[in-house]
């Protein structure tokens, strides 16, 4: 049984398609549970720093001095009552167990 908070994976070309241009091959996305449902809560902004660099691929300083960069926004944390949660886990649990004995 996965745990209730999800798992994560590499986000898929037919996923970038369905979830827009915020999102590029390489990305890690909630793939099911509470990091599925909250994707978008938990995800938070891309940054980007851009560099100036010679022929040789040696970093020079940054383009205008940073000010074109785009600071990076952390997503929002997600609180849960793991508790009650839990437990409502495992009484559905412990009824689906009952109906596969016939019971």
């Amino acid at each position: 049984m996965p745990p209730m908070s999800g798992y994560t994976k590499e986000i898929s070309e037919a996923q970038i398609k369905i979830l827009g241009e915020d999102y590029a091959p390489g990305d890690v996305v909630g793939s099911s549970g509470l990091e599925a449902d909250y994707e978008t809560t938990l995800r938070g902004r891309k940054g980007a720093e851009l560099t100036v660099v010679n022929v040789r691929g040696q970093v020079i300083g940054r383009f205008e001095g940073g000010k074109s960069d785009v600071q990076a926004v952390q997503g929002d944390n997600l609180l849960c009552r793991w508790i009650s949660a839990c437990r409502l886990r495992g009484i559905a649990d412990d009824r689906t167990a009952r109906r596969r004995r016939g019971r």
